[in-house]
């Protein structure tokens, strides 16, 4: 893994202009190269939304609404309005025309630094998860970035002119989604920003306003977005009730849902079947168990094999 130096060695990450420092933007560049080499899907080799999820995932969090769910059309038009570069690829067929928004190494740099200025203290911990589990390598020198990235090299808290830019674009991107939707042509060129970021004005199109409201939606989005957690274990199934006076049916327990079985089985059965619910909630089972497990019901209701 990466090797471990003083906090001096990253300094303070955002220049005054809102923009990465050297080392900032030589450690994005290298992630950036990362994800394009060694993230799944590894035939395709660009900066994919499928990639940019399955990173994200990989360092605590979860961006597949936007990278999986958001249409093409829209992100590139995110992409477009937050400054970032990219350039549009086929997706499954080269006879196919481009249509999938792939960053470039540049455009990773202005995304992750514009979500850093925004939600500092969710992204510092993806790029410390990136620098401590991957090896990143510094384009530039070919050395191993440290695997320990400081707090204090990263802002504390929210960007306020960011966030205010951030917003402003929001609006704007609303008004322009209502013109384009009464029929009209979108605002003129939107403001820039103090890092020279402008959105341009689309063609009113259906297509167009349809990307204006997904990318408003985007800019509207509460922040910070929640961390990727694992899915809760499944509840297993439980014990199974022995008949009893006052219950002659025995039952299967499932979390809080008790399966009735009826009529009642011979334990031998009611085994089979509790063995066979487990087996099917938690993992894909070996066929020749549960083949096993059918004759041995089979037996014992037909005496045969």
């Amino acid at each position: 893994m990466g090797s471990t130096k003083p906090p001096m060695y990253w300094g303070y990450l955002i220049t005054s202009e809102k923009r990465p420092t050297v080392v900032f933007e030589q450690l994005l560049l290298g992630i950036a190269n990362y994800i394009n080499r060694q993230v799944a899907p590894w035939d395709v080799d660009s900066l994919t939304p499928t990639k940019l999820a399955a990173f994200y995932r990989l360092v605590g969090g979860d961006y597949d609404s936007l990278f999986l769910e958001t249409p093409h059309a829209s992100l590139s038009f995110i992409y477009q309005s937050l400054g970032c570069f990219h350039a549009l690829q086929q997706e499954k067929t080269p006879y196919a025309p481009p249509s999938v928004p792939a960053l470039s190494p540049q455009g990773f740099v202005r995304w992750q630094t514009v979500q850093v200025l925004l939600e500092p203290e969710e992204h510092f911990s993806f790029l410390q998860n990136a620098v401590k589990r991957f090896e990143i390598i510094n384009p530039v020198d070919g050395t191993l970035f440290p695997n320990l990235l400081p707090r204090e090299a990263l802002p504390s808290r929210p960007d306020p002119e960011m966030i205010q830019w951030h917003e402003g674009v929001a609006q704007k991107l609303l008004v322009d989604a209502q013109e384009v939707a009464n029929g009209g042509l979108p605002a003129a060129n939107h403001a820039e920003t103090n890092s020279s970021t402008t959105t341009s004005s689309i063609a009113s199109s259906l297509d167009d306003h349809h990307s204006l409201i997904d990318t408003a939606r985007y800019f509207t989005h509460p922040r910070p977005r929640p961390p990727f957690r694992p899915p809760p274990s499944i509840d297993l199934p439980r014990a199974i009730d022995a008949p009893s006076s006052s219950n002659p049916t025995p039952r299967l327990h499932h979390g809080a849902i008790m399966i009735p079985l009826t009529p009642p089985f011979p334990p031998i059965v009611i085994q089979a079947i509790s063995t066979i619910a487990t087996l099917a909630l938690t993992t894909k089972f070996a066929a020749i168990h549960l083949t096993c497990l059918i004759r041995r019901v089979r037996h014992h209701i037909l005496g045969t094999f």
